[in-house]
């Protein structure tokens, strides 16, 4: 077919339009189609056939464009083809032409034409009676590699396949019908290929799975271990701080050594005080050094102290402990706490929020004073 590939043009068949109609009308009128359906997808598929050798998958697109049937087109196609070389080897010989000068030019043109019509209607019958057409051309198309493949609605295939020779690309061309593929080797490859890409893909994907629920295992044991850590944390400062009313508010100081004035701060009660808190008067300490009590206004719970500070390290600096001054609840974690008041080196003093148990470790004469204190408040 490359021989004759320059004249399967539109030039050509416009130029043996009448005479290639003549050679169809039979065929055509067999099928139920009209000259004008013909025509366009003749031209369609000669247009294709001016640059190369139209594929299968070519017919199947030119036929579509009219609703015939692929099979039809490619025996109108062969038909054209038979009448261009015949064509073609007139003008090259001459052979009719000379013969029409010396002999009857009716009888010798009557002869050709019954020649070519002849010819023609056994090709058709020939390719009516095949079940399996030849390919178009001398040359045949060959599949390099299927690229892709597509499922139809009535489970068919259409391969997206590289020619031989010619560059991939998304031309409908180059997308063949499955029953146009004739390579079972290239299809049983790349069905071999799409079964493990699946395979692997499922692999990849359980991994990851498996990853993330291990992750979310670790985030929830890491939550877990913090919330018993922090409820064991809680219920130890509970157990520490034992029956104490977290509504205490009271300004206790520490320990006199003028015993009248212990006595002015519980009249009532001083017979029942525990023993630590007689004894405590007559040691010589640094820390047992007391400042007398300042009035207090009932209003004012701090002892004029506004504004505590946050810290809570006047005992690991070594400051010096003037008074306890209020057990209340913290502002912040609601837990029971005393505000005790330093004295700075340089004379200023001032408060912090203490733990009940540091203030027991670190001040000896804090406790009996606010056991007394409690042990006052629930007997009222």
């Amino acid at each position: 077919m490359s021989s004759v590939r320059g004249n399967l043009c539109r030039r050509i068949y416009d130029e043996l339009s009448q005479q290639f109609s003549e050679e169809v009308s039979e065929l055509v009128k067999r099928y139920g189609y009209n000259m004008e359906n013909v025509n366009c997808c003749m031209k369609r598929l000669l247009k294709i056939a001016e640059s190369r050798d139209p594929t299968p998958n070519d017919l199947t697109m030119s036929a579509a464009l009219k609703n015939m049937s692929k099979d039809h087109l490619e025996q109108l196609f062969r038909i054209f083809r038979n009448l261009v070389k015949f064509d073609t080897q007139k003008n090259h010989n001459g052979s009719f032409a000379r013969a029409s000068e010396f002999h009857s030019g009716n009888n010798v043109r009557r002869q050709a034409e019954y020649v070519s019509t002849e010819d023609s209607s056994e090709e058709i019958e020939e390719l009516s009676d095949s079940s399996d057409s030849q390919p178009i051309g001398e040359n045949q198309y060959e599949v390099e590699r299927i690229i892709s493949r597509i499922k139809n609605a009535d489970g068919s295939y259409v391969y997206h396949v590289k020619w031989v020779g010619y560059e991939s690309s998304s031309e409908p061309e180059n997308f063949v019908d499955e029953k146009d593929m004739l390579c079972p080797d290239l299809i049983k490859e790349f069905e071999d290929l799409e079964r493990l890409r699946i395979k692997l893909r499922a692999k990849k994907l359980k991994k990851q799975a498996l990853l993330a629920r291990k992750r979310k295992l670790e985030a929830e044991q890491r939550r877990r271990t913090l919330n018993t850590f922090s409820a064991s944390k809680f219920s130890d400062e509970d157990e520490s701080e034992g029956s104490i009313n977290r509504n205490v508010c009271e300004v206790i100081d520490m320990c006199s050594s003028d015993s009248s004035s212990s006595e002015e701060n519980f009249p009532t009660h001083s017979s029942k005080l525990p023993k630590s808190y007689s004894n405590c008067t007559h040691e010589k300490s640094e820390r047992k050094e007391i400042v007398e009590k300042s009035p207090v206004r009932k209003d004012d719970h701090y002892d004029g102290f506004k504004y505590v500070r946050r810290e809570s390290d006047g005992f690991q600096k070594g400051y010096k402990v003037v008074k306890v001054s209020v057990v209340t609840e913290h502002p912040i974690n609601g837990r029971v706490v005393g505000v005790v008041v330093f004295a700075h080196p340089d004379g200023e003093e001032f408060a912090q929020y203490i733990p009940l148990r540091e203030i027991h470790q670190n001040a000896p004469l804090a406790p009996a004073l606010m056991e007394a204190l409690l042990e006052q408040r629930m007997r009222k």
